[in-house]
């Protein structure tokens, strides 16, 4: 039998007959719980994606924003003027809302290898 106590470490399981196998088992799976876990540091990040994304979809989709005839620009009613502002507006914050999300993977992968390597030279 073998126990996974982190993803990156299976070991073998007590096995039968072993006396305090298992109350050194229990241990190490409190100890792997127990690990400190950093706090999200990202979440102000998706909250502005989120505004951003959100921005985009209530000015296009909400209908009493742009249900008027007048103003006229070129000669065509606010309604088709506003909805073709819209298009480069969305394509900014669609690439900016991609970017930083972007940026986040990025970090996490760095933060992700630190731990790695960190691991590693605690097993040295």
């Amino acid at each position: 039998m073998y126990v996974i106590t982190d993803i990156r470490h299976i070991l073998p399981g007590p096995q039968a007959g072993q006396v305090g196998a298992l109350t050194d088992h229990r241990r190490m799976e409190e100890a792997v719980m127990a690990q400190h876990r950093a706090p999200r540091r990202r979440v102000g990040i998706w909250i502005v994606i989120t505004i951003l994304l959100a921005a985009s979809l209530v000015g296009t989709l909400w209908v009493p924003f742009y249900n008027h005839l007048t103003p006229v620009h070129m000669g065509f009613p606010f309604f088709y003027w506003y909805q073709l502002m819209w298009v480069p507006i969305v394509a900014i914050l669609a690439a900016i809302a991609y970017l930083l999300s972007r940026l986040i993977e990025r970090s996490d992968a760095a933060a992700s290898e630190e731990a790695l390597d960190w691991d590693q030279r605690e097993a040295d």
